[in-house]
């Protein structure tokens, strides 16, 4: 696991990003741009207000126990 500096343009999805981050809450992101950063050569994900930001989709499959 790595983890990726992301960079949020759009000010309406930084407040539900926040939110998420502080309730340790998954977070599913689509439509993003991984950019490389010119002073540290990291990549970042840059968050725009094309971005979607979702709830993660979890299938559970329960199984009978023997």
């Amino acid at each position: 696991n790595k983890s990726i500096r992301t960079v949020c343009f759009s000010p309406e999805k930084h407040r539900h990003f926040k939110q998420k981050l502080e309730s340790s809450s998954p977070l599913k992101i689509s439509n993003y741009n991984l950019k490389r950063n010119s002073r540290t050569n990291d990549f970042e994900i840059h968050i725009s207000k094309r971005t979607k930001l979702d709830e993660p989709w979890l299938e559970f499959i329960m199984t009978k126990s023997t």
